[in-house]
């Protein structure tokens, strides 16, 4: 089935996220169960973020974005230091436009996803984004123009 991925941030200060597709698979040996998983990711949004086209309330959206723009960016961040005092590597930081309900979208290229393919998603803020609200974080498959929401999550700075 060919579908576009789309992802919307809403009602966010900073935050950022980390998806991607993954299959999963499972060996069980004997009556010992030793169970094994395999897994191999097939897109990684992260990874991808340069070629989705992004933007938000106030127009379309350069990638990487200026963390001073008003109108909102999606950017790299690499040895970023989380709300809960781990470093990842590399995490996209995406910002909506600095306005009450500012939103932003990241809407990347049709992909064929195959049968039982899993969506992790991992959400969280950036270390020091206290002045936030929260931030709703949602991800939409479209098929033929429409849209299907399939993740919806509201977070707040911890």
């Amino acid at each position: 089935m060919r579908k576009d991925f789309l992802s919307i941030f809403k009602n966010a200060m900073i935050y950022f996220l980390i998806f991607i597709i993954s299959l999963s698979s499972f060996a069980f040996v004997s009556n010992d169960v030793l169970i094994v998983q395999a897994e191999t990711t097939l897109y990684d949004f992260v990874d991808q973020a340069p070629y989705a086209t992004w933007s938000s309330g106030a127009g379309v959206l350069q990638f990487p974005g200026s963390p001073d723009d008003s109108r909102g960016f999606a950017r790299y961040v690499n040895n970023a230091v989380l709300e809960d005092g781990t470093t990842w590597n590399k995490v996209l930081e995406t910002h909506p436009q600095w306005i009450s309900n500012g939103w932003i979208m990241g809407k990347y290229p049709s992909q064929t996803v195959p049968q039982n393919a899993l969506l992790k998603v991992r959400i969280g803020f950036l270390k020091g984004a206290n002045a936030t609200d929260g931030a709703t974080f949602e991800v939409y498959f479209e098929v033929s123009q429409k849209r299907y929401l399939i993740i919806s999550y509201k977070a707040k700075y911890d």
